[in-house]
């Protein structure tokens, strides 16, 4: 059988072939212009595969138009699910377990109010031209736009981050910084409309995204929908630490040092070629939690050496 049909449906396909065992195989994917064949814009193919047969776990790609295809194969080496098995054969031992935690940023889903910009004394926003707040709430805020590569100590855009863990009780704002809370409440009409669930029973401009991990003066951040692997080192601004946004991912360090080991080694071939070879580069989010943690930090750096840092 042939089907037309989005990337991801032939990703999905293969991803529960490991627990369904789906009786699917000789699958072939061979991907097609869809907006110029149909005016879509989707990631799209042609799936080709045989039913009743031996479950397939990989999949053989090439382009339906390239007048000599290059075909790449993808999907389960054993109990990894990998994007390209050519170059994951190489990289393989440094698939295993991160030995720390990778974050996302800051999520508010109101960025009219939340996210400012400073203009002289004040600070502007898109809910009000002038905004006059204390500074202690205020952070600098980076985006994925954001994340180059290199070092980044400035912040064009802040935000107010309302809690330092998520849940905290916000009345404490009212009490201490009145003028922020005057703000906020300015606009609450404007947190009310926010749809997510995870604003609901919870304490008034609530946050997500946040803890102790987000105060951490040093961080390794990647944006997640870039389709490069490439890694910023992410420095303090006038000794508050920066905060990302909830399309980055980041790991956390108290000390500089730590935090610019971490940085090379991120950015050295073992861990960038990792990677390209067990993420999608049409995915939506190349980068994820879930890749990251699969970066083996200690096998990276037993593979480099110190000078090379």
């Amino acid at each position: 059988m042939a089907f037309l049909v989005k990337n991801t449906v032939i990703k999905n396909l293969l991803f529960e072939q490991q627990s369904r065992r789906l009786r699917i195989g000789r699958v072939e994917q061979y991907a097609i212009d869809a907006q110029k064949g149909f005016g879509a814009s989707v990631e799209a193919s042609l799936l080709v595969c045989d039913f009743d047969h031996t479950p397939a776990m990989q999949c053989t790609r090439s382009d339906w138009e390239a007048s000599k295809p290059v075909s790449i194969r993808y999907g389960w080496e054993g109990s990894k699910f990998v994007s390209d098995l050519e170059k994951y054969c190489r990289v393989q031992a440094f698939d295993g377990a991160c030995p720390l935690e990778w974050r996302q940023g800051l999520k508010h889903d109101c960025a009219t109010v939340m996210e400012l910009k400073r203009v002289g004394d004040h600070f502007v926003s898109t809910a009000a031209p002038q905004v006059y707040i204390e500074d202690d709430l205020v952070f600098g805020l980076l985006k994925s736009s954001n994340l180059k590569g290199g070092c980044i100590a400035e912040a064009k855009r802040h935000t107010i981050v309302t809690q330092r863990r998520i849940g905290q009780d916000t009345s404490y704002i009212q009490q201490m910084y009145p003028l922020t809370y005057r703000y906020l409440s300015t606009h609450w009409e404007l947190f009310a409309r926010r749809k997510s669930s995870i604003y609901q029973n919870k304490p008034p401009f609530s946050i997500f995204g946040i803890g102790d991990y987000a105060f951490l003066p040093y961080k390794v951040a990647i944006s997640g929908l870039y389709k490069m692997a490439v890694f910023s080192l992410v420095l303090p601004e006038n000794g508050k630490p920066l905060m990302l946004d909830d399309t980055c991912y980041f790991i956390g360090f108290e000390q500089y040092n730590l935090a610019a080991i971490a940085f090379a080694l991120l950015n050295a071939p073992p861990a960038t070629e990792l990677l390209e070879a067990i993420t999608f580069a049409d995915a939506k989010r190349r980068f994820t939690k879930e890749t990251l943690q699969r970066i083996d930090l200690r096998a990276i750096a037993r593979a480099v050496s110190f000078p090379q840092i």
